[in-house]
């Protein structure tokens, strides 16, 4: 459902063919990209550093360790090093979607100003004969609204101390958690994740499991488990994911097929799924909504 998940997609990224780079050898680069491929991320940065070890300015090494570092562990100032490398040292074959990390990178560490260069670079030059352009220009633009109001919020409010604590093992893994959803009046966080959760669940194109909602009780002592059938309908074999809610906390947005859907909470059992109307699923691929206060 996230966005940078159907960018993997989108953008035609696709893994290096292994060719050597210099003093690297092409078999070894092609057993790094076939950890990252199969979804084994620490044995992709493991291989991809011992070839970083040999050559450090190999671009294939640093491209993809710098998307595993941004799309699976989120150390977004690692994947700026990394991205910077490959921009520093282009090979014949470089690809522009390397501007597009770049900038995702820098927007997440709070860089926004080099963030919004780098998505106007790749918004110049990355979008030529993709068929994917006008979605992806959409997006671009997006991004760096995203980023100027995040420098306008920081000129117009004050300096103020903010606590932020880890969530640890209760929810957090090497894999993936997010689009979460709190709910305060029953101290309850909704998330999402990609884990495998089926003895015979296969792959998403991106190379990694179907999106899940998970649920965790905050005053519970448990990690967070898997919602079944019985207490959410999903849909096999496809994305599942929370969204959003309402004010009340009655309604629960969720992501399902492209679309949006919302399901009734009450006394914590949710109703059967239900699709919004063309007002609200007017796209082809509608990921996200929020309730506004009118």
């Amino acid at each position: 459902m996230s966005i940078k998940y159907i960018l993997f997609a989108l953008l035609g990224v696709s893994f290096f063919t292994g060719v050597a780079q210099g003093k690297v050898p092409g078999s070894r680069i092609k057993k790094a990209q076939k950890a990252y491929f199969l979804g084994d991320y620490e044995l992709a940065v493991s291989r991809f550093k011992d070839i970083l070890a040999i050559d450090e300015d190999n671009y294939s090494a640093n491209y993809e360790l710098g998307r595993i570092y941004l799309k699976h562990y989120n150390y977004y100032d690692s994947a700026v090093v990394c991205f910077e490398k490959t921009i520093e040292n282009p090979i014949k074959d470089t690809i522009f979607e390397t501007y597009f990390d770049y900038a995702s990178a820098l927007q997440l560490k709070g860089d926004y100003r080099n963030a919004i260069d780098n998505y106007t670079l790749f918004k110049s030059i990355g979008l030529k004969n993709n068929s994917f352009a006008e979605l992806l220009e959409v997006t671009i633009d997006k991004k760096i609204k995203e980023c100027n109001y995040a420098i306008s919020e920081a000129k117009s409010r004050q300096k103020k101390s903010v606590l932020v604590k880890n969530m640890e093992s209760k929810t957090n893994t090497k894999r993936s958690e997010y689009a979460s959803v709190y709910l305060k009046k029953a101290n309850t966080l909704l998330y999402t994740t990609r884990y495998k959760d089926l003895k015979k669940e296969k792959k998403y194109k991106d190379s990694r499991y179907f999106e899940n909602e998970y649920i965790l009780n905050l005053d519970s002592s448990k990690s967070g488990v898997k919602l079944n059938g019985s207490q959410l309908k999903e849909i096999r074999k496809k994305h599942n994911s929370f969204v959003s809610k309402s004010f009340g906390e009655d309604t629960i947005v969720l992501y399902r097929e492209n679309k949006l859907w919302y399901s009734i909470l009450n006394k914590g059992n949710f109703t059967k799924p239900v699709l919004f109307d063309e007002s609200i699923n007017f796209a082809q691929y509608q990921p996200h909504g929020v309730f506004s206060k009118d």
